[in-house]
């Protein structure tokens, strides 16, 4: 057992009502006994339900927000570019930057970048940056 991990459960020593240790980072609540099974399970050992999992987003940590912000105040080195995982052009951006013509256009594709950010929806951000 990962000495880092914390023990849940519905008793004081860590263990859900089958008697086994669960760890919190694999745990979730049954909906329906509210026992504590492994996020793993597709029926849950205690009341027999069967678990719906929903899909994690792929933009997991990711804010549109945030990207909007960064697009905005450090756009020019392409910060936003970076945080939302396109490297290449976040380097491109760096690269272009560095003279007075690609501070410009740097500058006016990074305030283009950020209205597109702040007007779009969560799940159009979610759809393509996912």
């Amino acid at each position: 057992m990962n000495e880092d991990s914390e023990n849940i459960g519905g008793s004081e020593d860590g263990k859900n009502a089958g008697g086994e240790k669960i760890l919190v980072k694999t745990a979730m609540i049954c909906p329906e006994c509210k026992s504590w099974i492994d996020n793993a399970a597709k029926i849950c050992p205690i009341c027999g339900l069967r678990i719906k999992h929903l899909p994690r987003p792929a933009n997991e940590g990711r804010s549109r927000i945030t990207a909007a912000l960064l697009a905005l105040f450090l756009g020019i080195a392409g910060a936003h570019k970076f945080y939302l995982g396109s490297i290449k052009m976040g380097i491109i951006y760096i690269l272009i930057s560095l003279t007075a013509i690609g501070f410009a256009i740097t500058l006016a594709l990074s305030i283009y970048d950020a209205i597109i950010l702040f007007t779009m929806s969560d799940e159009e951000f979610a759809r393509n940056f996912g």
